[in-house]
């Protein structure tokens, strides 16, 4: 039995709606501290391990991508089959600069669960980064197919023909008239310095996008 209840449920739906995002983590750990439930017992929950590891991504932060991966990786087994796990583990293994982990999770979160568009997207990002452009393509168009119309799918196949890059690929709001307005286009060269500036003492490590 998940440590979830559908009470809990609504309340982090409406936390998420309402962009309270990080309050998410403190409502889940809150349990902890009230002891009904324990700190491992939450963190091997496959379903509240989401939870954090989604609003750890949406930080768009070196440390938070880290921490996601961290998060995840401890629920792997009960994941493995998941579409939403494969999809958020690949997202911060290519944050990381892991590319290759990330499209092996892509692939398979893609062969777990084929109807969730969003595993499409990241496979289509990663396997195009990774030079399969026609893999690329193909998982684009595969998605636009389950999300006729979806803006970030049509951006993603320009892209593509435009050849312009996996670091601009990823740097899209969903809603397109904010999308539109954003000044920060370069997020992973941006995580990219945040990790080289932590991990890299005295040494100096190229990442190319």
């Amino acid at each position: 039995m998940g440590i979830l209840t559908d009470e809990m449920r609504a309340h982090i739906e409406k936390l998420d709606e309402e962009c309270y995002l990080y309050q998410i983590v403190e409502y889940l750990y809150e349990g902890v501290r009230e002891r009904r439930y324990t700190q491992r017992a939450l963190e091997n929950d496959l379903e509240a391990v989401l939870w954090i590891a989604y609003v750890y991504i949406n930080l768009d932060t070196y440390e938070g991508y880290r921490r996601a991966e961290q998060i995840l990786r401890n629920v792997e087994k009960q994941g493995a089959d998941s579409g939403v796990w494969c999809y958020r583990y690949s997202v911060a293994l290519t944050y990381l600069g892991r590319y290759e982990q990330a499209l092996q999770y892509a692939r398979q979160g893609t062969q777990s669960d084929p109807e969730y568009p969003w595993g499409w997207l990241q496979l289509s990002r990663i396997s195009y980064h990774c030079k399969d452009r026609e893999e690329a393509m193909a998982a684009a168009r595969r998605g636009l197919e389950l999300v006729p119309g979806d803006y970030e799918f049509t951006t993603q196949i320009r892209e593509i023909e435009e050849d312009v890059g996996l670091s601009r690929m990823v740097s899209h709001y969903i809603d397109e008239e904010a999308d539109r307005e954003r000044t920060d286009i370069d997020s992973l060269t941006r995580i990219a310095a945040e990790r080289e500036k932590r991990n890299n003492k005295g040494k100096t490590e190229k990442f190319e996008f």
